[in-house]
């Protein structure tokens, strides 16, 4: 009976390491609310224009081409640029969204949710006018907050994000264009952004689970007038087309694993093993 005693003990104790190995796991953070600042830094202008740059950053409601596609006064925080050519409709530019935010951002959803966007008004500028834009970066800082499940709350996460943009200088042979061979038809040299791809993910561990939160360059489904997406030595490049106002629309994606763990049986072989230890205490002082 003694012994009966002992092995109900024993399993017992494996229940409880399962109870508490099941009441211990957290619930897994199924929606998150996305807000984004963003700002252009390191800016730099350069030749042809002999000219100093003269108001190239504001924060407006429409482009500088008059359009606003974000519509419902939302701002863009804007550089410009040189001074147009006969026919080009504004200054050439880069605009992003100013603040952004939204929330259903849903953990393993692989549609996430739309996060910053660029557009660049790339249009043809005089030459003999305001200087014209070398390089900058646009500086993303996203804030990420649990919604789902409702409990005691979380901090939120903040991480920046960086997107590098250069200027191409028009050449007289698009072939020499950086990013050649272009295809038949290209008339001047595309533009670029680059991203360090080291820079576009972050895991973080909250409880049980390792959350991954991933920036997708390009939204093919809501970006227009782009030339290329190459990948190379850790970056990804988008290629703007010339003469056109192109758009780059990211998005923000996050999934999520569970932490390894003992297994239940595991655990409960864990308790026969206490059992068993037992009874061999119990004969060597019989």
């Amino acid at each position: 009976m003694k012994t009966f005693r002992t092995l109900a003990s024993g399993l017992a104790l494996a229940a409880v390491c399962i109870g508490l190995s099941t009441a211990a796991s957290a619930a897994l953070i199924t929606e998150w609310r996305f807000d984004a600042t963003n700002d252009w830094v390191n800016t730099t202008f350069n030749s042809p224009g002999p000219q100093a740059p003269t108001n190239n950053f504001l924060v407006s409601d429409t482009l500088p081409d008059g359009s606003d596609p974000n519509g419902a006064g939302n701002n863009f925080d804007i550089i410009r640029w040189g001074t147009p050519a006969s026919g080009s409709p504004s200054r050439s530019f880069l605009a992003l969204d100013d603040v952004h935010g939204s929330a259903g951002l849903f953990t393993n959803d692989p549609n996430g949710v739309a996060g910053t966007t660029v557009y660049h008004g790339n249009y043809r500028q005089l030459a003999s006018g305001q200087q014209w834009l070398d390089t900058t970066t646009a500086a993303t800082t996203i804030t990420l907050t649990p919604v789902t499940p409702e409990g005691e709350p979380l901090d939120p996460i903040e991480r920046q994000f960086f997107i590098n943009f250069t200027e191409t200088i028009d050449t007289p042979d698009v072939g020499s264009c950086p990013g050649a061979p272009w295809p038949t038809g290209t008339t001047a040299c595309p533009d670029s952004f680059t991203v360090d791809l080291s820079e576009a993910a972050f895991s973080i561990t909250i409880d049980d689970y390792i959350y991954t939160f991933s920036l997708l360059l390009l939204d093919e489904a809501g970006s227009q007038n782009i030339a290329r997406l190459t990948f190379e030595d850790g970056q990804a490049t988008v290629w703007t087309e010339e003469g056109v106002r192109s758009t780059l629309v990211t998005r923000i994606v996050v999934t999520a694993e569970q932490v390894s763990e003992p297994a239940p049986l595991a655990l409960l072989g864990a308790g026969l093993a206490v059992a068993g230890l037992a009874r061999r205490r119990k004969k060597q002082t019989a």
